[in-house]
């Protein structure tokens, strides 16, 4: 790409100073600009210097600078690796005094970590991790309460548990026109309770552009993302 940039770029300069000599001939052969531009205003000079740009393009084969504007839509950066690894199996360890050292809270996905205590530790465990299983059985999609009261009746010292990484996603969004950020952020809250997600929109460079911040436990990301994209198509179009 980079030796495509240069040759891009010494073809404008070749442009540039072929369309600077031409300008100088014409005008010192008149004493002014080819059919009196110069006389006719900006607008007049203006279409000639095209005129004069497209000649000298055709004969130089000239390929203009890529544009650097934005297309509109929505579309989210480069996937974490939490995304796609792999769920984890872990066997917990219970202090007789202390329990797990683990602080947690229920969500549709599982119980999410909070923190984790120096004692008794449990190694390969993770802040924000999500327990989805405890000894094969599944702890997602149940009320906070049920949640809670399943994992407590299955934890114990040795007691094996499938956990999900958090996941972190940003997605850039281009409007055609201004958006109202604050009807958005209204509609991501929804979302958010309707998926067991986390959303939010930070501003852009611009009142057509947004940020929009996806996170949760893995299953709860994979299972919204889609949905999430066609709510952004409403916003890119409108």
């Amino acid at each position: 790409k980079s030796d495509n940039k240069l040759v891009c770029n010494d073809r404008y300069r070749e442009h540039e100073a072929e369309l600077e000599k031409r300008r100088m001939l014409a005008f010192r052969g008149r004493g002014r600009f080819k059919e009196d531009a110069e006389d006719q205003g900006d607008d007049a000079q203006e279409r000639n210097i095209k005129k004069e740009r497209a000649e000298v393009a055709k004969e130089k084969g000239f390929v203009p600078l890529p544009s650097t504007a934005a297309a509109k839509g929505f579309q989210f950066g480069r996937s974490p690796k939490e995304e796609t690894e792999a769920p984890r199996r872990l066997t917990l360890r219970i202090h007789v005094e202390v329990g797990a050292g683990v602080d947690l809270h229920a969500s549709w996905w599982g119980m999410v970590v909070d923190g984790i205590d120096d004692t008794p530790g449990q190694p390969g465990l993770r802040l924000r991790d999500t327990f989805v299983e405890v000894n094969g059985t599944s702890l997602k999609e149940l009320e906070p309460d049920d949640a809670e009261q399943r994992f407590a009746d299955l934890l114990g010292d040795g007691a094996v548990v499938l956990v999900e990484p958090h996941v972190e996603l940003i997605g850039m969004l281009t409007s055609e026109n201004p958006f109202d950020q604050e009807a958005l952020q209204g509609d991501l809250t929804r979302f958010s309770g309707d998926w067991g997600v986390q959303l939010q929109v930070q501003p852009g460079n611009g009142p057509c552009h947004g940020r929009v911040i996806l996170e949760g436990t893995q299953s709860a990301v994979k299972a919204a993302k889609a949905e999430l994209e066609n709510l952004m198509q409403f916003y890119v179009n409108t």
